[in-house]
């Protein structure tokens, strides 16, 4: 019911495409992820990692009604992400997995494989956390502090290799968890910064409240004179 309702709400006061990217999701996690993936492959995260990665697809949809280039960027970013995230917990609680008979990659291929493949992706990772800098998306703020977390993560996962530190599972864990909020709220900061120093030297100017039927709202936007639109 409440599935239902959600994408009826989406649909009517935001957009279609992003209700059924929505939809999707919802489905990849609920059913093939949950009712199938999770208790028939270790690769289990992996693959239903896609719908966990959606969600800055589905933002970028809602606000501008197109998949961008940018959007698919994020969605990497989330799905390298996952699996050195959910392993290192699944090494921490292993003889768990293995009593509720769930296959997690620890339990069918053994923890010193799962630390491999651990490091590996965050090898990965860091390789696509350097994509958004290229592709003109953030830029130096969040490339510096992209660079001194992923660092960090490094660190983690090479220690996880090589030693066997029974704590290190779950720091690793916990620090995804760090490592994942910062880059995002640093991007975001980093690009509202750089757009009110190219506006602020601009004049601007109000034009009056529009009504958006679309949504339901009437709004008032205020914009640099540059790209106000003409009265005319």
């Amino acid at each position: 019911v409440l599935g239902s309702a959600s994408m009826l709400i989406l649909w009517a006061l935001v957009n279609t495409l992003t209700a059924a990217l929505t939809f999707a999701s919802l489905i990849g996690y609920a059913v093939i992820y949950t009712a199938f993936l999770k208790r028939a492959t270790p690769q289990n995260i992996v693959i239903g990692g896609a719908a966990g990665a959606a969600p800055p697809v589905l933002g970028w949809a809602a606000v501008t009604n197109s998949i961008d280039p940018n959007a698919l960027l994020l969605f990497l970013i989330i799905f390298a992400w996952t699996p050195p995230h959910f392993w290192a917990l699944a090494i921490a609680r292993k003889d768990e997995y293995a009593r509720a008979g769930i296959p997690m990659l620890p339990v069918t291929h053994g923890v010193e494989f799962t630390r491999l493949q651990i490091l590996l992706y965050t090898i990965l990772l860091i390789v696509i956390t350097v994509l958004p800098v290229l592709t003109g998306m953030s830029g130096v703020i969040y490339l510096l502090a992209a660079v001194v977390l992923n660092a960090v993560f490094l660190y983690y996962a090479l220690a996880l290799k090589l030693t066997q530190r029974v704590e290190l599972p779950m720091r690793v864990f916990r620090f995804s968890i760090t490592w994942l909020t910062w880059p995002a709220s640093i991007a975001r900061r980093s690009r509202t910064m750089g757009a009110s120093r190219r506006t602020s030297r601009l004049p601007t100017v109000c034009v009056p409240p529009r009504s958006d039927w679309s949504s339901g709202w009437c709004v008032a936007r205020c914009m640099p004179r540059s790209s106000a639109p003409s009265s005319a």
